[in-house]
């Protein structure tokens, strides 16, 4: 990302709260920090975690705090860290932090394409590695691999990031016999062993080594847009009735940037921020977002498009409606062609009579 960054403190109680804008560099951030942003929030610890700028790209990593952090709802471990864009949100026990463009324009891509490695050692950025053809990308473990690993014994690799027919994978073996759980592969915070994919924000931990992967994924179109085929056949049919609709993402959790871009005339009701659960604190109500759903199952009928879910508030109230109209065009056709063989027939009969004439 390389460019400053705007910081919004949201509260549980709904406050909201500037932090100004701060340029590249090394901040903590907690309720006491050294030096750095502080969130004066009784659940954050005094040194919370760590926001810093290294090789154009900004990363967050959790020092050890007491109720945890989370960028996006994906939860980081202590001692991990995370890619951060703008557009992002920072939660840190209950407060969330928005991460945004002085500039006011918030670009997820921040116009790089493709897919990157980033590597780095000990919180330093040490590789920047372009995915550009198949086969192996990065390997770690032995003294041949591109990451050697210190207490590595084994002479095949410790993992294997490979790149096959547009998918990013890595290949982790477990432990061997006599070596140490600090060559442990941690995948998102967990310890794995075996092939997994890879996807945008991938975090990889072994040793002193972060391996995080780059790929923003450009955001796509609303999936129920007016010039849609879909849209306009609805609209022929039942007139106004969808044009009120409530869009109910098919994932289990909302991302408020998503919410914030939905026109507000085109939305019944917004959720507030997800907040995970941290301590002994519950994780709050989403009662507007239950009602959402409970409203949707209670329609008869939804249309899947592109993975989400179009629920019309006054679609089942609109179904009667359609099927009188459809009926009642199904009788205006019947009676045209009626019609147009009548004066088929007229036609025909006045000129048989013209030809007997002639």
């Amino acid at each position: 990302m390389g460019n400053s960054l705007k910081i919004e403190e949201y509260a549980p109680d709904g406050s909201r709260k500037d932090l100004g804008i701060w340029n590249p560099g090394y901040y903590e951030v907690g309720r006491e920090p050294r030096a750095g942003i502080k969130v004066d929030r009784n659940a954050v610890s005094r040194v919370h975690g760590a926001l810093f700028e290294q090789g154009g790209y900004w990363f967050y990593k959790d020092l050890g705090s007491t109720n945890g952090s989370w960028v996006n709802n994906s939860k980081i471990e202590k001692g991990d860290l995370a890619l951060v864009r703008y557009g992002d949100k920072i939660q840190l026990a209950d407060t969330f932090l928005a991460i945004s463009s002085p500039h006011g324009a918030n670009v997820s891509s921040y116009g790089r394409q493709g897919i990157y490695l980033l590597v780095l050692e000990n919180d330093m950025l040490a590789r920047k590695i372009e995915v550009r053809n198949e086969g192996v990308v990065l390997t770690g473990g032995g003294p041949d691999c591109d990451i050697p690993l210190e207490g590595h014994i084994a002479s095949i690799p410790r993992f294997a990031i490979e790149y096959n027919n547009g998918f990013l994978t890595i290949k982790i073996l477990g432990v061997s016999p006599g070596e140490s759980s600090s060559l442990e592969v941690k995948l998102d915070g967990e310890v794995v062993s075996g092939l997994f994919n890879l996807k945008d924000r991938s975090r990889i931990a072994i040793s002193r080594y972060r391996i995080l992967v780059d790929h923003p994924i450009v955001e796509a179109e609303q999936p129920f847009s007016p010039k849609t085929e879909l849209h306009q056949a609805a609209s022929s049919l039942i007139g106004d009735s969808f044009r009120e609709t409530t869009q109910i993402s098919s994932s289990d959790l909302f991302s408020e940037s998503q919410w914030a871009k939905t026109s507000p005339s085109n939305v019944s009701k917004r959720p507030t921020l997800t907040r995970q659960t941290f301590g002994n604190l519950e994780r709050p109500a989403l009662e507007e977002l239950e009602s959402v759903e409970k409203e949707a199952a209670d329609i008869p009928e939804h249309i899947p498009v592109e993975g989400s879910i179009i629920a019309s508030r006054r679609y089942s109230s609109a179904l009667p409606q359609r099927e009188r109209l459809i009926k009642s065009r199904l009788d205006l056709v019947v009676v045209v062609i009626g019609f147009l063989t009548m004066i088929a027939a007229v036609i025909a009969a006045l000129t048989y009579v013209l030809l007997k004439i002639i």
